[in-house]
């Protein structure tokens, strides 16, 4: 080699060498790319649903990845569940951070138990079923709360409304829904509050409701709860009322809160109480931000179910902004499972916080929101935290 050109080699070397070096330190320097399977009613009759709790999910993966995070969804359709050795492989890989959903009970109890196993942490937005966190699963953290807990607290929310455990009347659709939330009430009002309801079952969608109102009055009761569809709340209310029977009148039903139907029900029922996961109205921080920018995403307001789904995978986001994993580690999930249970996270349904209580294992205590319509608006009543009115008893509740 001649003398002249060994400065211009060893030059081309160190080009090379540093070029090496950047290209390295970027690849370290880079965010791992994490997988998130996602399980949700794709197809069937729970579809329509489907698409609503999608939306959340993609609002709040849009949300992620402006922050940095490297989020790739694994969309799973509910009725692959029964695949679970197929499923199984698609979650075993180290870079599956976490398994949000599913959505009907029988499935997110089937997820729940693959999740555990798998030891892959799963965030469950939706599912109501008591069973699920009853299991002592340690993988498992539901943000909704459970049928029992969230009809407790309707209930223990209406009786303390009355000086002392008032007399009870229980108008319920004679449907197995119907039926099941019918027992489920009497359960709570006997075990609770020692309160021996009056049970009076109707035909849905039949004009039996006069008939319905004169068995009722003949009970006298102070508290009325209906068990019933949206078009029957409406009109067994709008008949209690004309008939001037002193009492407190109730929904069970959390289908009311439905943008739809609430637009409807508002003119219609004043003074009626019911509760709801989620509405836009109530005081959460950070609640009225998620629903403007659903509705300029999607051009409709945001239902509960959407509410949900963003809020487990802002958890998620959240849970990996503090982990801080710097590759695809399984340890990672370790650290996701961690936080999981030493954080409050705030999201649009309130301050989530899992622990474990009353023989359930990371069960998120989230009340639900008591809304009653006044003047044809919805006013979140309950609890204190989210409210923005307070209740209008006056015209409504017997001495």
């Amino acid at each position: 080699m001649r003398p002249s050109t060994l400065p211009r080699v060893l030059f081309a070397a160190v080009l090379v060498l540093l070029s090496l070096v950047l290209s390295w330190h970027k690849v370290q320097s880079q965010p791992p790319t994490w997988k998130v399977a996602i399980v949700l009613p794709i197809t069937g009759p729970l579809s329509p649903i489907g698409e609503k709790l999608k939306r959340g999910y993609q609002l709040a993966l849009k949300e992620a990845q402006k922050k940095g995070q490297n989020l790739e969804v694994l969309w799973v359709d509910e009725k692959l569940l029964s695949q679970k050795e197929t499923l199984a492989k698609a979650l075993q890989a180290p870079h599956t951070i976490a398994i949000l959903g599913a959505y009907s009970s029988h499935a997110t109890f089937t997820l729940a138990g693959m999740a555990e196993r798998l030891r892959i942490p799963l965030i469950i937005p939706s599912s109501m079923a008591d069973r699920i966190t009853r299991q002592g699963y340690q993988w498992v953290f539901r943000i909704c709360p459970s049928s029992s807990q969230y009809l407790e607290e309707f209930i223990s929310y209406l009786v303390a409304l009355f000086p002392s455990p008032p007399t009870t009347a229980l108008l319920y659709e004679d449907t197995p829904w119907g039926h099941e939330l019918q027992k489920k009430l009497t359960k709570i009002l006997k075990e609770r509050w020692s309160i021996q309801p009056v049970a009076l079952v109707y035909t849905p969608g039949a004009n039996h409701y006069p008939e319905i109102v004169k068995a009722v009055r003949a009970r006298k009761p102070s508290l009325v709860i209906l068990a019933s569809s949206a078009t029957d709340t409406v009109a067994l209310y709008k008949n209690l009322k004309a008939s001037e029977i002193p009492c407190l009148v109730a929904s069970s039903g959390m289908g009311l809160s439905s943008p739809s139907l609430l637009e409807k029900v508002l003119p219609l029922a004043p003074g009626l109480l019911f509760p709801s996961p989620w509405i836009p109205q109530a005081n959460w921080s950070g609640n009225q931000e998620f629903a403007i920018k659903y509705k300029e995403a999607y051009g409709e307001p945001a239902d509960y179910h959407a509410a949900e789904t963003y809020s487990a995978l802002s958890i998620l986001s959240q849970a990996l902004e503090k982990a801080r994993c710097s590759s695809q580690k399984p340890s990672c999930r370790k650290k996701i499972k961690r936080i999981l249970e030493h954080t409050t996270f705030p999201t649009p349904l309130g301050p989530v916080k899992f622990t474990s209580n009353e023989g359930h294992t990371h069960q998120n205590r989230l009340p639900p929101l008591i809304i009653q319509i006044q003047g044809s608006k919805a006013v979140v009543v309950s609890p204190p935290e989210g409210a923005t009115g307070k209740i209008q008893l006056s015209s409504h509740k017997g001495d």
